[in-house]
C-alpha cells in the first residue's frame, strides 16, 4: 500500500528478469502452449495490444469465473501506472467509486498473456479481498495472499521473496495470525474464482 495504492503484482525488475530468460516453470510453459488457442490475438513478438478492451476481453476468457468482476474497471491509460511508480506493473485502488473498484495497468503487463495473467489474477485478489472483508481489510495480508498464489502459479522464488516481506510466518504469534486470520479470511481464493491452476474450460 503506497500513496494510497496498492502496490502491483510485479516491480519492473522481475518483469525484465521474466522477459531475460528465467527459467520458465512448467506451468508458464503450458500455459503458453495453449494460449495458442485462446481467441485474444497476439503480435508476432508475443505482446498484446494495451488497451481497456484487451484487458476485458481477457478477463471474460481468462477469468471467467471471478466473483467481483461486476465490481471492477479495468483501466490501461499510456503512461499512467509508470508516473506514479515506475516500477509498478499494475495496482488496485482501494478506494470505490461508483460501485466499482479501478485496476490500473502498465504497459508491461501486456508483455504476454502470462504477464497479464498474473497480474491481473494478483489484483482481482485485493479487490476480492475489498470487497469481502471491508473494514477488516489488512494490505499485508492481502500482498502475502496475492504473492503466494503468484509463487505457487509460477515457482519463481521472486513472488515468495515478496510475500515473506509482508508477512513471515516463522514466529509463532505469526503462525497463529496464519492460522486464524489469514487462510481462513485470505487464502481461499477458489471461493473468488481464482486457482492454483489454469482453468481447463477456458481453452
Amino acid at each position: 500500500f503506497k500513496d494510497g495504492f496498492i502496490n502491483g503484482a510485479i516491480g519492473g525488475g522481475i518483469m525484465g528478469a521474466i522477459s531475460g530468460g528465467i527459467q520458465y516453470s512448467v506451468k508458464k510453459n503450458h500455459f503458453i502452449a495453449i494460449s495458442k488457442n485462446s481467441s485474444i490475438a497476439t503480435n508476432s513478438n508475443g505482446t498484446l495490444n494495451p488497451s481497456d478492451e484487451t484487458l476485458n476481453q481477457f478477463s471474460d476468457e481468462y477469468y471467467p469465473e471471478y466473483k467481483f468482476r461486476n465490481k471492477v474497471n479495468l483501466r490501461y491509460k499510456s503512461g499512467y501506472v509508470e508516473g506514479i511508480n515506475p516500477t509498478y506493473a499494475a495496482f488496485t485502488d482501494p478506494k470505490m467509486a461508483n460501485g466499482h473498484y479501478s485496476i490500473y495497468f502498465s504497459k508491461r503487463s501486456f508483455a504476454s498473456k502470462w504477464n497479464l495473467y498474473l497480474d491481473m489474477g494478483h489484483e482481482y485478489i485485493h479487490v476480492a479481498h475489498l470487497a469481502s472483508l471491508g473494514g477488516e481489510y489488512y494490505s499485508p495480508y492481502s500482498e502475502y495472499a496475492a504473492y503466494k498464489w503468484n509463487y505457487r502459479l509460477s515457482k519463481e522464488s521472486y513472488f515468495n521473496e515478496q510475500a515473506l516481506k509482508y508477512f513471515n510466518p516463522s514466529s509463532l504469534q505469526n503462525q497463529g495470525i496464519l492460522k486464524n486470520i489469514i487462510n481462513p479470511k485470505y487464502m481461499q481464493l477458489g471461493n473468488f474464482g481464482i486457482y492454483d491452476y489454469i482453468p481447463k474450460g477456458i481453452y
